[in-house]
């Protein structure tokens, strides 16, 4: 029976394999990122929309 060298990729992104150590990272990254309430959101969209109108 033979075992395994290599780490298997994790297919999370088509054409784009990576390892689930990488894919980890990345969540981590995103986490420590800007995060807004439900009313900050809608607001900033509301605006956005104003401005895209006129």
């Amino acid at each position: 029976m033979k075992t395994a060298t290599e780490k298997p990729k994790n297919l999370a992104t088509p054409g784009k394999p990576m390892l689930q150590e990488e894919f980890v990272s990345l969540i981590r990254e995103a986490e420590k990122g800007e995060f807004l309430t439900e009313k900050e959101f809608d607001e900033k969209f509301q605006k956005w929309r104003l401005e895209r109108k006129k």
